[in-house]
C-alpha cells in the first residue's frame, strides 16, 4: 500500500470460509493478517499485535464479537484501532450495539471483495486520521 510499512490486521472468525476470504483479500493488499477463531484468543492477539484493523465476526465462541470490540474501544492502548463487524447477524439492534460502541463498519456475510476492501481502507484512513489528529 503505497510503499509505506505493511497495515497489520487481525481478523476473528471461526468460519473457516470467512478467514481464508478476508486473509487472501488482504494480504493480496499488503496487508500484515493475523487470524484468531474465537473471541478470548482474537482479543489478546489484538492486544499484542495492535493492528490498524480489527474485522470481528459477533457471533463467536467464548466471548462474543461486541464484548471483543466494547473491549478494544475501553483500552486507551487500543482505542485507535478500526474495528469492522463482518457478520450473519444482520438485525437493527446489533447494527446499533455495534455502532455505539464504535465500529466503523458493520458488512453482512457473505459480502463482495470490492465491499469488504472499501470498508477496510476506509477504516484505515480513519484510523490514521485520529492517530495524526492525536499526535
Amino acid at each position: 500500500m503505497n510503499g509505506k510499512a505493511k497495515k497489520k490486521a487481525v481478523i476473528v472468525d471461526d468460519e473457516f470460509d470467512t478467514m481464508k476470504f478476508a486473509v487472501l483479500v488482504l494480504e493480496r493488499e499488503n496487508f500484515e493478517v493475523h487470524t484468531a477463531t474465537d473471541g478470548e484468543s482474537g482479543l489478546r492477539l489484538i492486544q499484542e499485535v495492535k493492528p490498524d484493523v480489527a474485522i470481528i465476526d459477533i457471533g463467536l465462541p467464548n466471548l462474543d464479537g461486541l464484548k471483543v470490540a466494547e473491549k478494544i474501544k475501553n483500552d486507551p492502548q487500543l482505542e485507535q484501532v478500526a474495528i469492522i463487524f463482518l457478520t450473519s447477524y444482520v438485525d437493527r439492534m446489533r447494527r446499533a450495539e455495534g455502532r455505539r460502541i464504535g465500529a466503523v463498519k458493520y458488512l453482512e456475510k457473505p459480502t463482495t471483495q470490492k465491499e469488504f476492501l472499501e470498508a477496510v481502507r476506509s477504516a484505515v484512513n480513519k484510523s490514521e486520521e485520529k492517530k495524526s489528529f492525536d499526535s
